[in-house]
């Protein structure tokens, strides 16, 4: 496919074995020459004006080191058809680096997803992914990101993102990865963020952090129930939290997750917003 373009500029670099969802785009920053660079995923587009535009807001303001825009979120209905949401978070166009910045994406108020980025040069040589951090080490370099570099928000969704029954976000959830990867960045925000927060704020992170994992696994297993959930299970009851053994419980009786199906499907807005990590 690459060949059949006949265009010197696109370049094919296969790997011999599969490096995973980390180690991959880590491999791609080692690789990047150029000014700017995106890390895309197969099933996700651009918009026919995502870089031109995201190069031009980065060429407008060269104190930012990164810029992301907002999307369209594509998913399937609770009924398997396509559906289409704007994921609309209202943010400053720039935004200077700080512990606000920090704090806005921790509450879920600026959302970024992997593909929505482009990184500048000097990014892309002195950062790289947590590979611990299977389904969160993009989050971990948001945080990042954001306490060191300005950045540019393009509030116009020109990106569509995709989550779906056979990608790698179900099946990280099925695997156990979300809430496991959640409170190894807990213990992180922990220790390196501490004095950035103000008292007990941490512990209200944390809160409100590890119940938007409950309403992940919820949320995906009410739309794709008919799996394995015995890593996803072991996971919840390995945390010091009650409520993730409920969880663990509910997920085990198939009539449960009918119920949660059923009402969702009935019930608007019952489920309530969900964060995607892909």
């Amino acid at each position: 496919m690459c060949l059949s373009f006949d265009d010197l500029r696109i370049k094919y670099i296969g790997q011999p074995k599969n490096l995973g969802p980390v180690g991959n785009p880590n491999y791609c920053l080692s690789l990047c020459n150029s000014e700017y660079l995106v890390i895309m995923h197969d099933d996700d587009y651009f918009h026919t004006t995502y870089l031109s535009t995201m190069v031009n807001a980065l060429n407008k303001n060269p104190t930012a080191g990164w810029a992301f825009s907002n999307s369209y979120l594509i998913t399937e209905n609770f009924h398997g058809h396509p559906k289409t949401l704007n994921i609309n978070r209202p943010a400053p166009e720039f935004i200077k680096s700080g512990p606000n910045f920090l704090r806005s994406i921790i509450r879920g108020k600026i959302i970024v997803l992997m593909p929505l980025v482009m990184y500048r040069k000097k990014i892309t040589k002195k950062f790289r992914f947590d590979e611990k951090l299977v389904s969160m080490g993009d989050l971990k370099m948001w945080l990042e990101l954001s306490l060191i570099y300005d950045a540019v928000y393009i509030h116009k969704p020109i990106f569509y993102y995709q989550i779906w029954s056979g990608n790698g976000s179900v099946e990280r959830m099925y695997e156990g990865c979300f809430l496991r990867d959640a409170l190894n960045l807990i213990e992180w925000l922990n220790s390196k963020c501490y004095s950035l927060m103000q008292h007990g704020e941490l512990k209200n992170i944390e809160k409100r952090f590890i119940l938007g994992q409950y309403r992940n696994i919820l949320w995906m297993l009410s739309r794709y129930p008919y799996r394995d959930v015995t890593q996803v299970v072991a996971t919840l009851n390995s945390t010091k939290y009650f409520f993730a053994k409920v969880i663990g419980y509910i997920i085990q009786r198939p009539n449960l997750l009918i119920l949660i199906r059923y009402i969702a499907i009935n019930t608007k807005n019952i489920v309530g917003k969900v964060r995607f990590f892909k």
